[in-house]
């Protein structure tokens, strides 16, 4: 079954649990319902229908907004982060900031290790890219920052991965405004705090740094550096890949290639 179709098969398993619960009873109907709601709008991402996935998970916010049971709150945090995320993906930042905002001031803990701190991380996150999204550069930089002061010692593994984009997002902007020393200690902080993780999505944030760091320094005449940082690379992530960059070292080798065979010319 091609990946569509399974898409297209959870889309139907959605409709008919809405069909059947009406919602409006129990916290039980109403999780269920809340849960294929979220999962639909998934799915219709999935699709490529980030429009119709915004206005499913608008639901979720209208009908169980205010909603005080645990397992509900969790549901509309959900559906706040991805209708956030869909809607920076659809052009539309303002609304990805409001949506954030929401979620921020619903989940925002009311004292040190209070939980919900991942949803508030991850609003931070999508708030920052939606601020650079709308041009405010200065604003989307401090907000990140204030994510990795405030969770850079976090223990929780959707935490951690979150700093480690913050992080990666602050390099990127910094290096479309042309400010690359600053990009290439953004990046150094990430391999710095996460290097040594085995975690799978922070291994391949800092191959991802180690890689980008190497063609800044290239760029900055560092070449000596950018080698060395392109062999590293080479020597960790050879054996155990980073999943979604199965082939990152070998660019890396074909990048230090480049490299050494520019130098050779001189």
């Amino acid at each position: 079954m091609s990946d569509s179709a399974v898409w297209e098969a959870q889309l139907v398993e959605c409709e008919a649990v809405l069909a059947l619960e009406p919602g409006s009873g129990g916290s039980v109907s109403c999780g269920r319902v809340a849960r294929a709601l979220v999962e639909k709008g998934r799915a219709l991402v999935a699709l490529g229908r980030s429009e119709d996935a915004v206005v499913c998970f608008g639901v979720v916010l209208e009908r169980f907004g205010g909603a005080t049971d645990a397992g509900l709150r969790e549901w509309v945090a959900s559906a706040l982060y991805a209708s956030a995320t869909q809607c920076l993906r659809l052009g539309r930042a303002g609304e990805a900031e409001a949506r954030c905002d929401e979620l921020i001031a619903r989940e925002r803990p009311t004292a040190p290790g209070v939980a919900k701190s991942e949803w508030v991380a991850k609003g931070l996150l999508v708030k920052g890219m939606s601020l650079h999204a709308q041009g405010r550069a200065q604003e989307a930089m401090s907000l990140l920052d204030e994510l990795v002061e405030r969770f850079g010692e976090a223990s929780h593994a959707d935490v951690r991965a979150t700093v480690a984009k913050a992080l990666n997002t602050k390099a990127n902007i910094l290096g479309g405004l042309d400010r690359r020393e600053q990009a290439l200690n953004a990046r150094q902080e990430l391999i710095v705090r996460f290097g040594d993780s085995t975690q799978a999505e922070l291994r391949e944030s800092v191959a991802l740094a180690w890689f980008n760091n190497a063609v800044i320094l290239r760029a900055l005449g560092r070449t000596e550096e950018a080698l060395v940082m392109l062999q590293e690379l080479v020597d960790r992530f050879e054996d155990v890949r980073p999943a979604t960059k199965p082939f990152l070292a070998a660019d890396a080798l074909f990048l230090k290639g480049v490299y050494l065979a520019n130098q050779a010319r001189r």
